[in-house]
């Protein structure tokens, strides 16, 4: 069967993401922090360039961050420019996520979470994607499940 939101690695299905905007995002914060590092400005005696520095860390993060599962070892990691952040096995999932996210009232998309047991201590989410429509967050996580089993 073709996967639809994973690529297939050897053993591993990761998680496909849709890379344009956050690299486009980092190129334009990038480039305004340089412009203004070059240019000198300040704002209230702060050098605007400081400005820039949370939206490319979040969009770094952004752009190194994915998901793998292993179906041969069982378990779901979490990378980030392909250190672990974290890995947790099938048997320790204890529920599937779908959440609606909205901003200020209004409609931004829905979520795919797995909540993970963590022997005991709280439970442990692994955001898998970000996805505008219910019904292609509901197949994301049909075909996420149908992986896992």
């Amino acid at each position: 069967m073709e996967n639809k939101f994973y690529q297939q690695n050897s053993d591993e299905y990761i998680v496909k993401r849709k890379l344009l905007v956050p690299i486009l995002a980092l190129a334009v914060f990038a480039s305004l922090g340089v412009h203004s590092l070059i240019n000198g400005t300040n704002h209230d005696g702060i050098p605007y360039y400081v400005f820039t520095f949370l939206p490319i860390g979040l969009y770094t993060y952004k752009l190194g961050r994915n998901v793998r599962i292993n179906v041969v070892n069982k378990t779901v990691s979490e990378n980030w420019f392909g250190l672990k952040l974290s890995t947790y096995n099938f048997n320790a999932i204890s529920r599937y996520l779908l959440v609606k996210k909205t901003v200020n009232l209004i409609n931004a998309g829905h979520g795919v979470s797995i909540a993970f047991r963590n022997d005991g201590k709280d439970e442990k989410e692994i955001e898998f994607a970000h996805l505008s429509k219910k019904q292609t967050a509901e197949e994301f996580l049909a075909e996420t499940q149908r992986l896992i089993r």
